[in-house]
């Protein structure tokens, strides 16, 4: 079983010590300590001995201090840049786990649990780590610790065994064993990883990573997170079907109500009032990580390399953006942004700059902020949720990780139908969407947007059908049981198969939340990461 803990990590400068064992909690002696320490000394993080020749304890050491099972590793650039101290007898870190955190790479954390320490995440050298995203690792952490605590009774008992599970919280899954090249060679073992739950974007096609596990979308984990803490004291009868709010979602659902109190006309937003054209407003992004295969760079990724400038130095400008449109380079947002300055009795799309493209400021005169302004691609006002629910065409166009996360669910809260964007990603909620149902398909480089426009104003009744469908499902998801229910579907059932696979503690979801039966949950503590030491 593998739980090992991590206690001493590199530095950014691989040749510096952490903070020495000899500090740390462990139940060793003086003795055993500076035996610990000693070794460190020797085989430290600065030394370029392979990683396969430094795997386990010296056969040295006392035996307390090889019941700490020493493991250095300092491999640059292999991700193999941590040390381990196993926290019990025969208890150390998996070949598995191991090969999947060196393979994967970059943004992969560790919960572990066992019945002396309870839950912990591991520090790992995070030279690439700043406040914001400890934090987001923590929360993951927590969830997961959390929905254990919840839904697993007994399997957190005294005569247990440990836990591990593996988990990310980038945007979407960075690891360049999504290239095809480095899954033929001897560097991605992918089918040999270890479960990995992300919390971000996730890919379509399950063959190309399959030990990534969907994980409920982080914006979607506030609600889910909320309900979790309080259950110390019971089920959370009193909110149980409450529907969100701003501040949980981070989003404004349409609220005609709300609207109507700050003056505006119902009629304003009814079907047959709706302005008949596709609006859209987004961040000139790429279109998903380098890595990937469908790759598209921003609009103008350096001076010398910058579709604007292409336009803006041709001969004939409207005919250069037509010829990128019907070209393969540009990103989806790209193509939408120029078509709506062919046919603007159609298409409604800007860039909002959000005050920076890359970094830049917009009172930075970059070339990408000049062109921009003089070819009319940007607007440097942003369309809120009362202006923008006046369209009859929605639109929602991945970006980086080829998704708008829960841009998707308010525009379909909006009383005109979404054109969704279908790419080569998915988000968790993304399998209760139905195309023909609750949105109209767009495919992933959005050439068939015209087509589906004009679908869409030659079967009035079909399409309000569907943002009749689209309206109707928002309303339930966005319920706090709905809410549970689909973390209970995306955390608890993939955690069941790997914490307990012969289903001796999991409970149902209405166990969980059964009102004239209260579930105690007494959680914690967990020993989360300091967002202060980075």
């Amino acid at each position: 079983m593998s739980t090992a803990a991590l206690v001493a990590e590199p530095s950014r400068a691989y040749g510096a010590r952490s903070k020495p064992v000899a500090e740390r909690d462990f139940a060793l002696d003086d003795a055993d300590r500076d035996e610990v320490d000693a070794e460190l000394a020797r085989g430290g993080v600065g030394s370029a001995t392979p990683c396969a020749e430094r795997r386990g304890g010296s056969s040295t050491l006392s035996r307390p201090a090889r019941i700490a099972a020493l493991v250095v590793t300092a491999c640059a650039l292999t991700a193999c840049t941590f040390v381990v101290l196993s926290n019990a007898p025969g208890v150390k870190e998996s070949d598995v786990t191991s090969r999947t955190i060196e393979e994967y790479g970059g943004y992969i954390d560790a919960l572990r649990w066992d019945s002396r320490r309870g839950f912990e995440v591991p520090k790992q050298h995070r030279w690439h780590y700043n406040r914001n995203l400890i934090v987001k690792v923590n929360g993951a952490a927590e969830l997961i610790a959390r929905t254990i605590e919840t839904y697993f009774p007994g399997r957190l008992a005294r005569d247990q065994d440990p836990i591990e599970v593996l988990f990310t919280i980038s945007d979407y899954p960075m690891t360049p064993c999504v290239d095809a090249a480095m899954r033929a060679s001897d560097k991605c073992h992918v089918d040999k990883w270890a479960p990995i739950f992300a919390f971000g974007t996730t890919m379509r096609d399950k063959t190309v990573l399959p030990a990534i596990i969907g994980a409920p979308l982080m914006a979607l984990n506030g609600v889910a997170m909320e309900v979790l803490q309080h259950m110390d004291g019971g089920v959370y009868e009193s909110n149980y079907d409450k529907k969100w709010d701003r501040v949980e979602y981070r989003h404004e659902m349409f609220d005609l109500g709300a609207l109507e109190a700050q003056g505006a006309h119902s009629s304003t937003y009814e079907w047959d009032h709706l302005i008949k054209k596709v609006v859209w407003r987004g961040t000139d992004y790429p279109f998903l990580g380098a890595m990937y295969k469908g790759y598209k760079k921003e609009s103008c990724k350096s001076e010398d390399d910058c579709f604007l400038n292409d336009i803006a130095s041709a001969t004939d400008v409207k005919a250069k953006m037509q010829e990128m449109i019907d070209g393969d380079e540009i990103t989806p947002r790209l193509r939408a942004v120029l078509l709506s300055i062919l046919h603007p009795e159609l298409v409604d799309a800007r860039f909002f700059t959000g005050g920076s493209f890359n970094g830049q400021g917009v009172n930075d005169e970059t070339m990408r902020t000049r062109l921009g302004r003089e070819l009319d691609l940007d607007t440097h006002t942003r369309m809120e949720n009362p202006e923008l629910s006046k369209y009859k065409y929605q639109l929602d166009i991945g970006g980086w990780g080829g998704t708008t996360w829960t841009g998707v669910i308010h525009k379909l809260s909006m009383p005109g139908i979404l054109f969704h964007h279908e790419t080569s990603m998915t988000d968790s909620y993304f399998d209760e969407l139905k195309p023909w149902v609750h949105y109209v398909p767009v495919n992933q480089g959005l050439t068939d947007l015209m087509e589906k426009i004009k679908w869409a104003e030659t079967h009035e009744e079909e399409a309000k059908k569907i943002s009749e469908n689209a309206s109707a499902w928002v309303n339930d998801f966005t319920t706090r049981r709905h809410n549970l229910k689909h973390h209970y579907d995306k955390l608890a059932v993939p955690l069941q198969k790997i914490i307990d696979p012969e289903r001796k503690f999991m409970i149902s979801f209405d166990q969980a939340f059964d009102f004239k039966h209260p579930l105690i949950v007494k959680g914690g503590p967990y020993k989360l990461l300091d967002p202060n030491d980075v």
